[in-house]
């Protein structure tokens, strides 16, 4: 059986930067970064 490990690196690593933005920074640096 594979790591799970690996799995969640994976899932995580193909995250859209823009979702990791708004989770991380929130909705008003994502519409100053995203929404110029």
């Amino acid at each position: 059986m594979a790591c799970p490990c690996a799995t969640v690196h994976d899932v995580i690593a193909s995250l859209d930067p823009a979702l990791t933005a708004l989770a991380n920074q929130g909705s008003k640096y994502y519409r100053q970064v995203f929404d110029a």
